[in-house]
């Protein structure tokens, strides 16, 4: 009795170990995730007498899928690869734009980017257990656009005397592809921390970008996104 119970406890004790990712061992993460982006500055707002006026960036969020592949370099640090697909973009604060005769109130303004992302992130490991870690990331990611569109609600006024009369024809809500007026890549900086317990992995990233999102707009405006995915480890 006694021989099978050490031989429980040493089978259990290396199901622990194998949990832990060793030197030089390859994984496979699969990842599923939530998002939330917006741009680092304001962005100009285009009209006949106020050509400077500037409109406010706010989160919006999306969703991030595809996977990672890991290898542990030494015991404490490796470097991952991926292939993720990530919908980002931002929402805009409600604004008006007016002329002498007509008066546009643009409400629920935001656009989404459809990007294809490589992240190439080195891991140093923190603090380890039996079989969990905390492990910090930072590296390089380079985007591809794969598609922007954009909506919003307009309200459309004329004036008529001193009186703005609204103009039912031509509000409404509006929506369409518009990915010329983007840039094709995105590159960035993913800074974050990954907690891994047995072979679930949750990762936390925070990627800070560095190249212009519009082609049209003078202003260096960037993206910013804050992601979470939880991911599954294939020890391959």
């Amino acid at each position: 009795m006694r021989k099978w119970v050490l031989l429980l406890l040493f089978s259990v004790s290396c199901m622990s170990i194998t949990a832990q990712r060793s030197k030089g061992d390859i994984t496979l993460y699969p990842r599923l995730g939530y998002n939330i982006s917006k741009y680092s500055k304001q962005i100009p707002v285009q009209s006949e007498n106020e050509t400077s006026k500037l409109t406010e960036s706010k989160f919006k969020s999306g969703y991030t899928l595809g996977a990672e592949l890991h290898k542990q370099i030494t015991e404490r640090t490796g470097a991952s690869i991926g292939l993720l697909y990530s919908v980002e973009g931002s929402k805009f604060a409600d604004h008006t734009i007016e002329t002498e005769k007509t008066k546009w109130e643009i409400k629920d303004f935001s656009s989404q980017l459809h990007y294809l992302q490589l992240p190439i992130v080195a891991t140093i490991d923190m603090v380890r257990w039996q079989n969990a870690s905390v492990s910090f990331n930072f590296g390089v990611q380079i985007g591809y656009l794969l598609k922007g569109e954009s909506k919003n609600t307009i309200e459309v006024y004329n004036k008529n005397g001193n009186t703005w009369v609204p103009d039912n024809e031509r509000s409404g809500k509006a929506s369409g592809t518009n990915t010329d007026v983007y840039k094709r890549t995105n590159i960035s900086i993913p800074i974050g921390f990954s907690y891994e317990y047995n072979k679930f992995s949750l990762n936390l990233r925070y990627n800070i970008g560095l190249t212009k999102v519009y082609n049209y707009i003078d202003k260096n405006i960037c993206n910013r996104n804050l992601v979470l995915t939880i991911g599954y480890g294939i020890t391959l």
